[in-house]
């Protein structure tokens, strides 16, 4: 279960050094109005809610562990995008990668957490797991916030990317749960 906590704690670090204030990054950095960013959420809403069901179906039928990597694989790819453009229509094409992403970490990650506990202890395991999650990530937005008043928006985004590209690293320690 190691790995499986490094790679969530990864991951979790990684999102919110940029979540936390990707409204506030995207108004100071582009200039976008709330209508602008508005739209750019609300793509990513509607690519999470049409990735979820062929998500779960697609882990049922095939590898759940490698639901969890090409996750990561797309993380690392949607925050790297981040850092390389300015383009809103880029920065559309980008929520979509960004929603199917969440949808398919999201479902990926519930599943795994099923797997690799027994019924009796999945509340108490994915309540270690969340607790552990959020305190290590507490200073992320900060850091972020940090970041970007040091080094841009690119930079907090190549950060991000960095310690998701770690996350998937420690993915590849995964093996496959079996119920």
């Amino acid at each position: 279960m190691i790995p499986f906590y490094i790679v969530a704690i990864l991951d979790r670090f990684g999102w919110m050094i940029t979540s936390g204030i990707l409204v506030t990054m995207f108004t100071q950095e582009f200039g976008f109005s709330l209508t602008e960013i508005g739209i750019l959420l609300t793509i990513e809403m509607v690519a999470i809610t049409l990735t979820s069901i062929p998500a779960g179906k697609a882990l049922d039928k095939y590898s759940n562990r490698n639901g969890i990597i090409v996750a990561l694989v797309l993380t690392v790819i949607l925050f790297s995008g981040y850092a390389l453009t300015s383009d809103y229509r880029t920065l559309m094409l980008l929520q979509v990668v960004k929603g199917v992403t969440i949808g398919l970490w999201d479902t990926s990650i519930m599943l795994y957490q099923n797997k690799i506990v027994s019924e009796g202890e999945r509340g108490k395991t994915i309540g270690n797991i969340n607790n552990i999650k959020g305190l290590v990530s507490i200073p992320a937005p900060f850091k972020g916030a940090l970041l970007f008043g040091y080094i841009g928006f690119n930079g907090v985004f190549a950060t991000s990317a960095c310690v998701l590209g770690l996350a998937l690293l420690a993915s590849t320690r995964l093996v496959e749960p079996k119920l």
